[in-house]
């Protein structure tokens, strides 16, 4: 499940022990040549996904001619491939379109980061529970690797 500090999680989840897996951040992009400064469409996440609500609680200031609903990052991606506009997308979705210079990233400073983590339910079977084990050691061991 995706988590970001000011996108709030449903309660059921506080008897559950978590452990993050994996860390994302959602960026801004636009085709190389359209100007920082004009005004575009702006494709976003739903609303009703928990992106779209990241979007929709930490939203940073771009010039915007109208926001445009999608149910799939995907579906932006494209959108800003073929050069109608700018959009709201995971990193990692569009690295290699940053790396070979076919989207650029507009608002490069701006903290859109979120985490995913691995729940365990109190009356879990033991074999969730042997995975969210493996799963929590194998996160302790790339933290410690890093501190080290």
């Amino acid at each position: 499940m995706a988590y970001h500090p000011a996108t709030p999680q449903a309660e059921e989840f506080a008897v559950f022990r978590s452990v993050e897996i994996a860390r994302e951040r959602l960026v801004i992009v636009a085709p190389p040549h359209a100007d920082s400064i004009e005004p575009l469409p702006l494709h976003v996440s739903h609303r009703r996904t928990y992106i779209g609500q990241i979007w929709q609680n930490s939203r940073v200031s771009v010039p915007v001619t109208e926001e445009i609903e999608h149910g799939m990052a995907a579906d932006i991606r494209a959108y800003c491939l073929s050069g109608n506009g700018r959009g709201v997308v995971p990193e990692t979705l569009i690295e290699a379109d940053i790396a070979s210079g076919k989207l650029a990233m507009c608002v490069p400073e701006a903290d859109l980061s979120y985490s995913f983590a691995l729940y365990c339910a109190p009356k879990a079977s033991a074999q969730a529970k042997r995975v969210w084990k493996a799963a929590a050691q194998l996160t302790n061991r790339q933290i410690s690797s890093k501190v080290t």
